[in-house]
C-alpha cells in the first residue's frame, strides 16, 4: 500500500510492515500510525519496523520511535571476533557479519538448531529510553559483548552489546481482558535478505525472525 495516500484500516490491516525507508514521513503519516496502533482504544495492532542501513536522518520517524521508548543509533555494529562472512543479494557481494545471540527466549521461542547463527550485515544499534509513559520495551536479539560501535573515525568506538531488535509494547485494560499494541523494530535490513532468509541450513534468521513475528502478532505457527 501506500503509506501517504492509502488509508490504513483498521478493519483490513492487523499489520504493518516498513520495510527500511529511505526517506522521512510527513508528520500526517506520522499521525496515521500512531492512530493505527491505538486503533479507537481498541489497540491490538501491530508495526514492524526495519531500518534502513544507510539512511541516518529520519528526525519525524525518529520522534515516532522515541515515543515507544525506542532510538536506532547512527553507528554500525562490527564484531571482530564473532563475525562470519555471508553474501547479501541486495548488494550483490560479500560482507562480514556479526553473529547475535538471543537476549529474550520468551519472544523468540524454539529454535531447531540452536547452533546456527544468527547474523545482522550492517547493523545500527538500538538505544532503549528511559521515558515516563506506559511502554514497555524488551531486548529480544543483541550482539555479543566483543562487539564495538563503527562511526566513521579510525579509532574503535564503544564496546559491549548492543541491541539490534526491540520490541515496545503499549497496553491497556478492557474490563477483566489486557489489550495492546506492539512495535518491533529491526535494526538491520540485511538480516531479512533474501539470501540470509534462504540460508536457513546455515543461518538461523529464518527461523528466528518468523517466531519473533508470530509471538509479535499472536500467531502460534
Amino acid at each position: 500500500i501506500d503509506i501517504g495516500t492509502d488509508e490504513l484500516n483498521t478493519e483490513n490491516y492487523d499489520v504493518i510492515v516498513i520495510p527500511a525507508p529511505s526517506i522521512d514521513f510527513t508528520p500526517d503519516i506520522i499521525t496515521k500510525l500512531g492512530d493505527f496502533l491505538y486503533n479507537g482504544g481498541n489497540y491490538e495492532r501491530d508495526l514492524i519496523y526495519v531500518q534502513n542501513g544507510y539512511a541516518t536522518q529520519l528526525p519525524n520517524i525518529s520522534e515516532f520511535l522515541a515515543e515507544w521508548k525506542i532510538q536506532i543509533e547512527p553507528s554500525v555494529i562490527i564484531d571482530n571476533e564473532n563475525m562470519v562472512q555471508a553474501g547479501i543479494s541486495a548488494i550483490g557481494q560479500m560482507t562480514y557479519a556479526p553473529t547475535l545471540e538471543i537476549a529474550d527466549t520468551e519472544t523468540v521461542g524454539a529454535v531447531a538448531n540452536a547452533t546456527l547463527p544468527i547474523i545482522a550485515p550492517q547493523a545500527r544499534p538500538i538505544t532503549v529510553l528511559s521515558k515516563n509513559n506506559e511502554t514497555v520495551v524488551k531486548e529480544v536479539i543483541k550482539s555479543a559483548a566483543s562487539s564495538e560501535l563503527y562511526t566513521g573515525e579510525d579509532e574503535a568506538g564503544e564496546k559491549g552489546a548492543f541491541n539490534v531488535v526491540v520490541k515496545a509494547r503499549k497496553e491497556t485494560s478492557s474490563g477483566l481482558e489486557i489489550i495492546g499494541s506492539d512495535v518491533l523494530v529491526i535494526g538491520s535490513p540485511f538480516m531479512l535478505d533474501s539470501a540470509v532468509l534462504a540460508g536457513n541450513n546455515t543461518y538461523n534468521n529464518a527461523n528466528v525472525i518468523l517466531n519473533v513475528i508470530n509471538e509479535t502478532t499472536g500467531k502460534e505457527a
